[in-house]
């Protein structure tokens, strides 16, 4: 087996889509892209955890939800301040109302700010920039996602109308949940927390006190 059929058979079962239905009014959409986000269920409208990262995969997550609810998404968490969080927020810009981010503080930016080269040095070699589109093989992390960074050629997205500097917690449609600050692989990144669900969700996982529920293939 070559190292191209060694990629095909990973993208084919690793980065397959899927969605998982949790509890009825919680559904999670995984390896979209290089992006993952949930749906909340709230008692009028959804609360979408991040927004992928692009409109592309965000178009395809708004086909699928409308699969579960025709309640219209009127907020937006973004859990940090990547491409892959946002990227995608656009799509929903004819219903969303609120869109809630995470500031950071200004030493994190420095220090990032200090390494961007190798930054974006790291991006050319494990995202495909500059190879030609038949050697994109996996569809994943790829120049292919149409967003590289915070720039006017991205995507349409939608800014923060809410920026939180602390942990908090708050009621938006009838779903009781926190903010939680849990700096990681930005300063500034938050994880959702549903105390009467006993989960969470953020961009790269989703954990729930649930044993067992249901999910499916994508595409």
């Amino acid at each position: 087996m070559n190292g191209e059929q060694k990629l095909k058979d990973y993208a084919a079962s690793c980065l397959a889509k899927k969605v998982y239905v949790i509890d009825n009014d919680i559904i999670h959409f995984a390896n979209f892209g290089s992006s993952s986000c949930t749906a909340v269920i709230g008692e009028h409208s959804v609360i979408l955890i991040d927004a992928v990262r692009s409109s592309v995969y965000a178009r395809q997550v708004r086909e699928i939800l409308s699969e579960y609810t025709d309640k219209p998404v009127r907020t937006i968490i973004y859990t940090t301040i990547l491409p892959e969080t946002q990227g995608g927020s656009g799509v929903f810009a004819d219903t969303v109302e609120q869109v809630i981010g995470c500031t950071e503080t200004v030493r994190p930016r420095i220090a990032r700010t200090c390494l961007n080269d190798v930054k974006e040095m790291r991006k050319i070699f494990t995202r495909g920039y500059g190879l030609a589109d038949k050697l994109i093989i996996p569809d994943g992390n790829t120049r292919q996602e149409v967003i590289t960074s915070f720039d006017s050629t991205r995507d349409s997205w939608l800014e923060p109308t809410l920026w939180i500097e602390n942990n908090c917690s708050m009621e938006i449609d009838g779903v009781r949940l926190s903010l939680l600050r849990t700096p990681g692989e930005t300063p500034e990144t938050i994880t959702v927390w549903l105390p009467e669900k006993k989960g969470c969700g953020g961009r790269l996982t989703v954990l729930w006190n649930i044993p067992e529920f249901q999910h499916r293939d994508r595409f």
